[in-house]
């Protein structure tokens, strides 16, 4: 497991580290403000250090890179510096699904048809691209505040 203050030290010239979004089996996501744009973002940073790891964090930023649909979190780069292999997306203000389930038990009948609507426009995006997601779960779908439909992130391409 790469130790967060490495990656903060790593990136710290050009992000300011505010928060941890979500921690998966070879990423953790932090919520930033980009130094030279002013704006937030995300970045997915690579948290083990194994060549079967850096393969598949390769693969998924190949992946996600080609991607440019509304119901998908969209790729801004990639990058390595001192080791820490990264890429950066977009940050959309929300709460996951598997946040608004657990808080309120189930969607409504409406939301839920534009929720599963959306991940599908989504899925079906990617899978023209010869992209499978594989780990399509409410911790990966968010549901944005304000306008727009579910948004996919994450993702364990194959």
């Amino acid at each position: 497991m790469i130790n967060q203050d490495k990656v903060r030290n790593a990136l710290r010239d050009r992000y300011t580290f505010l928060d941890v979004l979500g921690e998966g089996a070879i990423g953790t996501v932090y919520r930033v403000r980009d130094t030279l744009t002013e704006r937030l973002v995300a970045i997915k940073v690579l948290n083990v250090d194994d060549t079967a790891a850096r393969e598949r964090f390769h693969t998924e930023t190949r992946a996600v890179s080609r991607l440019r649909h509304p119901n998908i979190i969209s790729f801004q780069e990639a990058n390595e510096v001192d080791g820490i292999l990264y890429y950066v997306q977009e940050y959309v203000s929300g709460e996951s699904l598997k946040d608004v389930l657990d808080r309120v038990g189930r969607l409504a009948l409406e939301q839920a048809i534009e929720v599963a609507a959306a991940v599908a426009r989504a899925l079906q995006y990617a899978h023209s691209f010869g992209i499978l997601h594989r780990d399509i779960k409410p911790a990966n779908v968010l549901i944005p505040r304000g306008p727009g439909g579910a948004r996919v992130l994450g993702s364990k391409a194959g």
